[in-house]
């Protein structure tokens, strides 16, 4: 008698002995060895070495972004911050990121904020714990802290504070 559930268990046994030949008792040769795992990887090395394309400059700014009035950037004139010290580096690109600690400090006697200083806001909405207010962006996406989802979750806002102030009766 087959029970329910076994026919599977018997399947995969019979496919598992196909895969692998007949057990080792039915052989007369014993089964070939277990390959080695392979060995584990290398670390990466230090910073610059990995990418020696990359420089890191410490106390480094940007003073200037090169020829933009032509509508296109030729390069960039960095400033070090210790000693005044000015040098200009050829690029075609710039990129700048503003850094990860949320401007949330004003809101911090009114609003939650969570332990790295991103509003709390009501999962799956912009709703802070004071209805009305709303929180998007930089200030309340601390995992992909990209400006589309500043812009989707601003349109969010958008759309919920129309809301509220319609339910209010005051739109």
């Amino acid at each position: 008698m087959v029970r329910r559930g076994s026919l599977g268990l018997a399947l995969a046994v019979a496919m598992a002995f196909f895969a692998t030949g007949c057990p080792r008792s039915c052989s007369a040769e014993p089964p070939p060895p277990t390959p080695a795992p392979p060995p584990p990887p290398t670390p990466p090395p230090g910073p610059g070495k990995a990418f020696p394309k990359i420089e890191i400059l410490y106390n480094t700014e940007i003073d200037e972004i090169l020829d933009v009035s032509k509508g296109e950037v030729t390069g960039i004139r960095l400033k070090n911050s210790k000693t005044g010290d000015t040098t200009v580096v050829d690029v075609t690109g710039v990129f700048i990121a503003i850094g990860h600690t949320p401007n949330t400090d004003l809101f911090r006697d009114w609003l939650e904020l969570h332990d790295n200083g991103y509003l709390k806001t009501k999962p799956g909405t912009t709703q802070t714990k004071i209805p009305g207010v709303f929180a998007a962006g930089d200030v309340q996406d601390f995992v992909y802290r990209q400006a589309v989802t500043a812009a989707g979750t601003g349109c969010m806002a958008a759309l919920e504070a129309e809301r509220w102030l319609a339910a209010q009766g005051e739109h």
